[in-house]
């Protein structure tokens, strides 16, 4: 079965959102991250230097300000239609071409506009002189996952575990991180035959062991050249597949494990069963730390 994001989910969102603009009083919200317009539009995209805008009204069609050479490429946004989708000319812009002459030509001459937290502190340089209020209405929306989001978190999860598993499957005794690292090409290649409407765009997969004793700072960036000798190790596999993220993680030796080892394992996996117990919707982060 082909898992998507259908369109009328993606125009309920734009709805949603225009409510939330709305109820905060704000004539225009401007969004420009990859993973707000990504979410509301279903248009994946590579920004680089590059600003994109998706910019929302209480009332009426919301608009695409992106780079020229993008405007062909973002017609695929779901919701917007070919006439509200403008552009920009790249640096060095024509006089009154660039991003920021464009973005004032869209935005309102009186009221109160809304910007994303993650903006860039360039635009917000250029958007000093309006009244301007930093707010996280897209983020509030993504907090509540549909079916459909739900079923592509487990397909991302169904790869992340078979990630896991090749990563255990390659490792032994004085095996280097590189020879797991290497399993990634095998898991990207799994999910580019699997799914059919693969975006190169929004997949990922990063993957590798972190190994004793670096296993104790799942921070760290692992070694390539570093030998998985005593555990215990960590293995750790995120993936990305069309969006949706998952992680799969799992603690394994490569010899056998010392008494204090298997004790510290008993002791996290009581508090692992236990946290999973409390689990609840309204249950607090800081609730469930303190058990």
């Amino acid at each position: 079965m082909e898992l998507k994001i259908s369109p009328a989910e993606y125009c309920q969102r734009l709805t949603n959102l225009q409510r939330s603009v709305a109820a905060n009083g704000l004539e225009l919200l401007v969004v420009t991250s990859f993973e707000s317009i990504f979410y509301l539009t279903g248009a994946g995209f590579e920004p680089l230097e590059r600003p994109f805008f998706l910019l929302v009204k209480p009332n009426g069609p919301p608009t695409l300000l992106v780079p020229k050479l993008d405007q062909e490429h973002m017609s695929k946004a779901v919701g917007i239609e070919p006439e509200n989708i403008c552009s920009y000319r790249e640096y060095p812009a024509p006089q009154n071409c660039g991003w920021s002459s464009r973005l004032q030509e869209i935005l309102p001459t009186h009221g109160q506009i809304g910007i994303e937290p993650t903006a860039r502190r360039e635009i917000t340089d250029e958007l000093r002189d309006y009244s301007m209020r930093t707010v996280s209405l897209v983020e509030q929306l993504r907090l509540v996952k549909s079916q459909a989001e739900i079923a592509m978190i487990q397909r991302a999860a169904k790869y992340a575990d078979i990630g896991v598993e090749r990563l255990i499957g390659s490792s032994y005794f004085g095996s280097s991180i590189a020879e797991g690292f290497a399993q990634t090409r095998s898991v990207s290649a799994k999910i580019i035959r699997e799914v059919k409407d693969w975006d190169a765009l929004t997949t990922k997969v990063l993957m590798a062991t972190w190994g004793a004793p670096r296993s104790a700072m799942p921070h760290s960036v692992p070694m390539l050249q570093e030998r998985l000798e005593v555990g215990p190790h960590v293995a750790l596999v995120l993936t990305r597949v069309n969006g949706y993220s998952a992680e799969s993680e799992r603690t394994y030796f490569t010899s056998p494990p010392s008494s204090v080892a298997k004790t510290a394992f008993t002791a996290m996996m009581e508090a692992r069963h236990r946290a999973l117990a409390m689990i609840r919707p309204g249950v607090s982060c800081s609730e469930l730390d303190s058990t």
